[in-house]
């Protein structure tokens, strides 16, 4: 279903000239992090296509520590990618970082965002290495399986590969687990030791400065972003200054 809720748009331009500048501040930040969001998407799709040539603890975050699986199946059903304009009621889509009207011969075919979500699923399920380490829940399971009713002709013919990923649904609403999932020459044993590598300081500041951050704020810009006096203005020009004689042109040799 399009969305509306999740980007503003202003119908208007009265509403805006009526903004503060906080308010236009919160709009515009809104905004920035959609945009990263969507560019998000083709980094994790990216991540999942080299996933092999990655470190193993990248692949336990994706997994595990922020289970994507489970968050890209309810933003398959969002699909905010795709919205209805106010103004016109046409639908739009946000490609190549901006909105763009879908036109009429155009309508089935699927937004680069949305192609992305299905190949970071498809990746992910897929891969044999995935499955032995996703430990299947009744819940992951279902939710999984909610994909099945987004998979059809139209999708399928755009994106062939799908068809082998909707077997592999249908494969496990039957056996209760992925096809293969545990064999092979080197399934992932279950052990309650996980070892990767951690940002020791970035822990360590999180941890410090945890619920500090307005602190740390004011502190910087009251001792470190402070404006500079007159002296120290004077200075600073004395040290990028060039020096009077670099400046005056010797005079030329007459013959």
């Amino acid at each position: 279903t399009p969305n509306s809720e999740l980007v503003k748009q202003v119908i208007d331009p009265k509403e805006v000239a009526e903004w503060d500048g906080v308010r236009a501040l919160d709009e515009q930040f809104r905004e920035c992090e959609f945009q990263v969001c969507m560019c998000t998407i083709s980094i994790l799709r990216f991540l999942t296509d080299h996933r092999v040539a990655i470190p193993l603890a990248v692949t336990t975050r994706l997994l595990e520590t922020h289970d994507v699986l489970m968050l890209l199946v309810p933003l398959m059903e969002k699909a905010p990618w795709v919205r209805k304009n106010r103004r016109n009621g046409n639908i739009e889509k946000f490609e190549e970082h901006r909105w763009q009207a879908i036109e009429e011969d155009d309508e089935g075919r699927l937004p680069k965002l949305h192609s992305q979500v299905w190949l970071t699923i498809y990746n992910l399920v897929m891969d044999q290495e995935c499955r032995s380490r996703y430990e299947l829940s009744s819940y992951r399971r279902e939710t999984l399986l909610r994909l099945r009713r987004y998979i059809n002709e139209v999708v399928v013919d755009q994106l062939p590969p799908l068809t082998n990923l909707h077997r592999t649904l249908e494969e496990m609403s039957i056996s209760g687990q992925f096809t293969g999932a545990g064999q092979g020459s080197n399934p992932a044993a279950a052990t309650p030791f996980v070892v990767e590598l951690v940002a020791e300081v970035r822990e360590a500041l999180l941890r410090t400065y945890d619920g500090r951050w307005q602190e740390v704020t004011d502190y910087q810009l009251k001792e470190v972003l402070v404006k500079e006096t007159p002296e120290e203005i004077k200075r600073l020009g004395q040290m990028i200054s060039i020096p009077k004689e670099f400046l005056e042109v010797p005079p030329l040799d007459t013959p």
